[in-house]
């Protein structure tokens, strides 16, 4: 008989819920590494082009801020901008300090109510770390230093916008007894979801929606334990290099528009928007999640060939870096949270 010793302790959680305008900007956050909370400002007679991480000054309210998202040229042009000095009023010129390019901005929601939030991916292989507590009748426990390993997020039609995440953390240890508190939090149904491509990402606003019957994303991180000498416990977890940003549609079988996506190596701009239009914020806002694909590529496609029933056709994607915008993926979060992730 060999004698077995534990080299490596660690703690694996794993959870699923619905997706909520909270929490859910949490799980962004863990995924992409970088958060922006930022005012949206409608923008109209543009003049030049802005620069994303440039400083946008306001006439007459006198306020600045960092631009994070520019989408000027998009069908509805807006401006993303995080504030950082003075108050944005809308309605004003914005004024670009390195581009010198100039808006007319429109209305706002105030911005001590409502934020849009930028989710960016970082390129570093430390992404945002979080000590997740575990409490029931038997005992209270936490794992220090835990690291998303890859979120999976559905939606279906009749039921709510859910996701399966799961991270790696330190050895489970007992910690004292926890009184959670809850916060109301507004969910996401697929009844407000809405599916679109085009051609670009510019073109998505005045893209038609798409009817589709099932939307699933897979966000692998390829999460790496380092464990060292003296300890069973791991030191650190970095992320490495992305996995395949993959995912999976499925509608209605009545063209063979994206069979030949496939066949034709065709690339489209993509977007999942849910903004749960039953509930507003700020003055007439939306709790809205909203995930953006600059470019995807299509790799297969099926369909059943059974008789007697409605054919449906499935469609899978993976996303691709594009150049234009600098990235693969982005995330939105539209909700009352002004402090930020």
């Amino acid at each position: 008989m060999k004698e077995v010793e534990t080299v490596k302790e660690m703690t694996e959680v794993q959870f699923s819920a619905i997706a909520r305008d909270g929490f859910i900007g949490h799980l962004l956050m863990s995924a992409f590494g970088a958060a922006y909370s930022c005012v949206k400002f409608p923008v109209s007679s543009i003049s030049g082009t802005f620069t994303e991480g440039e400083t946008i000054t306001e006439t007459t309210s006198s306020a600045t801020g960092t631009l994070r998202r520019n989408d000027q040229d998009a069908g509805t042009a807006a401006l993303y901008i995080v504030p950082v000095s003075g108050t944005f009023t809308g309605g004003q010129t914005l004024t670009g300090g390195t581009s010198g390019a100039t808006a007319t901005g429109g209305t706002i929601e105030s911005p001590s109510a409502v934020r849009s939030h930028i989710f960016r991916r970082v390129n570093t292989n430390t992404h945002p770390s979080y000590t997740i507590y575990g409490s029931d009748p038997v005992s209270d426990d936490r794992a220090l230093y835990c690291m998303l390993d890859s979120l999976d997020l559905e939606a279906v039609v009749g039921d709510y916008v859910k996701f399966n995440a799961n991270f790696l953390g330190k050895a489970l240890a007992s910690t004292t007894a926890q009184t959670p508190s809850y916060t109301a939090q507004n969910p996401f149904l697929t009844k407000h979801a809405t599916f679109k491509l085009a051609a670009d990402h510019d073109s998505l606003d005045a893209a038609a929606a798409i009817g589709v019957e099932r939307f699933t994303l897979n966000i692998p991180k390829n999460l790496l334990d380092i464990t060292e000498f003296g300890s069973t416990d791991p030191a650190s977890f970095h992320n490495q290099e992305f996995g395949d940003i993959t995912g999976e549609v499925t509608l209605k079988y009545n063209a063979v528009t994206y069979r030949d996506y496939v066949l034709n190596a065709t690339k489209r701009a993509m977007r999942l928007t849910v903004a749960n239009t039953g509930v507003t914020i700020g003055s007439s806002a939306s709790p809205t999640l909203q995930l953006d694909f600059p470019s995807v590529g299509f790799r297969e496609w099926g369909r059943p060939t059974e008789n007697a029933g409605i054919v449906k056709q499935t469609l899978q994607f993976t996303a691709e870096y594009n150049i234009a915008r600098a990235l693969t993926l982005e995330g939105l979060l539209q909700n009352t949270d002004t402090t930020g992730y």
